[in-house]
């Protein structure tokens, strides 16, 4: 504190400590009563440095923007430092910047609020003056914006909910729910997705899961670029064509086992003979062998199957031309003939 200000507060307490208003002249402050008031002003200047007025104490010579009236108010023109803690039981109203760089605990609400435009700034600043800055747009909404792009607002536990809706999944932490419109205009990378009603693309096509048994969609052109695994029947409606798919040639070894998963290959036989054993019948499990060499070749069945154009169970069909060829279906338990025969060129004999 300098002198100066020490010689007003020795001032003030000793004209508290008389109980007078007759001042003398210390140093370079003189003191005048003026119509209730204690005004302190500087010798050399003349300018106003402290009044003690009925409505309260002004330090400096500026005007207060709010009127002082009740009797204990504080207006200071220049800076106030406090070193200590600092109370306000009423409100507070900030006119520029407020740097906090300890604690801020307010009991109350706090209203950022020029009166003229976009409200004031929130900025938080690290030890590398990055900041990021929330603010209210005027009739908008509130904004984030980061120093740097790749930096964000990172919600680092619990949920984020938009709406007063009830999300149908519980939120047990790092969970979001929007409960209206939630559009993304770039990319989204989805671990599941679990769709409880209709997904609707942005040419009017849609996805629509409300039937518990059926999943439509309405696209004219679906693009698979990956493997699709379908683990029940994939049905047309009797119109529908199904093309540009390959088949998988197999060449064969001199004994197969084929198994479900390689229904619908083409197995070519090698040079010399083999054998392939079909899995137990299943309705709809499809086999085409092809013969490549002048040896003969054998399609074997379980003990309990029976292959068409054999007599008995566990028969086998045998060929030993080149060109020949068989295709076998799967009838299941239906019937006493459980592979049919769907396609067949050559002659394919019964080989006990």
């Amino acid at each position: 504190m300098s002198g100066k200000w020490i010689k007003i507060a020795l001032a003030v307490l000793a004209l508290v400590g008389v109980g007078v208003f007759a001042w003398a002249q210390i140093a370079n402050v003189t003191s005048s009563w003026s119509g209730g008031d204690l005004i302190f002003s500087d010798v050399a200047t003349g300018n106003t440095v402290m009044q003690i007025k009925q409505e309260g104490i002004e330090i400096g010579a500026g005007t207060e923007t709010v009127t002082m009236s009740g009797g204990d108010d504080l207006y200071v023109e220049g800076t106030s430092e406090f070193d200590g803690a600092m109370r306000i039981d009423g409100a507070a109203t900030l006119t520029s910047t407020l740097a906090v760089t300890g604690a801020f605990s307010p009991a109350g609400d706090i209203t950022l609020d020029d009166g003229v435009t976009h409200s004031p700034s929130l900025i938080f600043k690290d030890a590398t003056d990055s900041t990021f800055t929330f603010q209210k747009q005027n009739d908008g909404f509130l904004t984030g914006t980061p120093t740097e792009a790749t930096k964000g607002f990172n919600l680092l536990t619990g949920n984020l909910k938009v709406g007063n809706g009830t999300p149908g999944v519980t939120q047990d932490g790092e969970d979001g729910y929007v409960e209206g419109t939630f559009e993304v205009d770039g990319l989204s990378t989805l671990g599941a997705l679990t769709l409880g009603d209709v997904l609707t693309f942005s040419d009017g096509g849609t996805i629509d899961n409300t039937s518990a048994t059926v999943l439509t969609i309405t696209e004219t052109t679906i693009a698979l670029a990956g493997a699709v695994t379908a683990n029940s029947n994939l049905t047309g409606d009797g119109s529908s064509v199904l093309y540009g798919f390959t088949s998988s040639v197999t060449d064969a070894t001199t004994a197969i086992t084929l198994a479900a998963a390689d229904s619908g290959k083409v197995y070519a036989t090698g040079d010399t003979s083999s054998t392939f054993t079909l899995p137990t019948s299943a309705s709809g499990l499809v086999y085409t062998v092809s013969i490549t060499s002048a040896t003969t070749h054998y399609i074997d069945c379980a003990a309990g199957d029976r292959i068409a154009g054999t007599n008995v169970d566990g028969d086998r069909l045998a060929a030993d031309a080149i060109g020949e060829y068989i295709q076998l279906t799967g009838r299941g338990t239906s019937g006493t003939i459980n592979w049919i025969v769907t396609g067949m060129f050559g002659t394919w004999t019964d080989s006990d």
